[in-house]
């Protein structure tokens, strides 16, 4: 407390209240001397008249026990915290990769879809101009036909007049 600031007189107030729990030896005589403690603050740390008795002892130690409890639990509890916010954000971090990779495979049906209708279309134009040649294929056969079918009659009435 005089390191805070306070003066000897102000102390020795608190202690007849609040007690004292230790004994002054010669190296905390020293401290206290170096920390401009007053005499009087010293004589009367050192007499034993502000001593706090085994249950006020009993009790503070209790107390001190229960916060270093308590501080624990509270430490112990943001760890399950942390882990429990990390645990949520590992498994919102694979929600959205097993979202993206839906979207990607229904991407991928959908291209490998239409890369699909695009092959039967393009099988169907191939086959239609299949038709369309054999078509023009027969015609041109046809015509060939009767143009030999002309060309054979009239070959035949050469053939008789000769």
């Amino acid at each position: 407390m005089l390191r805070s600031g306070f003066t000897s007189e102000t102390i020795l107030r608190d202690l007849s209240d609040r007690h004292f729990a230790d004994k002054v030896d010669p190296t905390a005589e020293k401290e206290l001397t170096e920390a401009n403690a007053s005499p009087a603050l010293i004589d009367a740390l050192k007499s034993g008249d502000n001593a706090a008795s085994k249950e006020e002892v009993a009790q503070a130690r209790q107390r001190i026990t229960e916060g270093k409890a308590a501080a624990q639990k509270f430490v112990q509890q943001q760890k399950i915290e942390a882990l429990a916010e990390q645990k949520a954000i590992r498994e919102k971090e694979q929600a959205a990769a097993q979202a993206e990779a839906e979207r990607r495979a229904a991407q991928a049906r959908s291209e490998a879809e239409d890369t699909k209708r695009e092959a039967e279309r393009a099988k169907r134009a191939a086959a239609e101009k299949r038709d369309s040649k054999r078509q023009v294929e027969e015609a041109d056969d046809a015509k060939r036909e009767a143009a030999e079918d002309k060309r054979q009659p009239e070959s035949d009435a050469d053939r008789e007049r000769e």
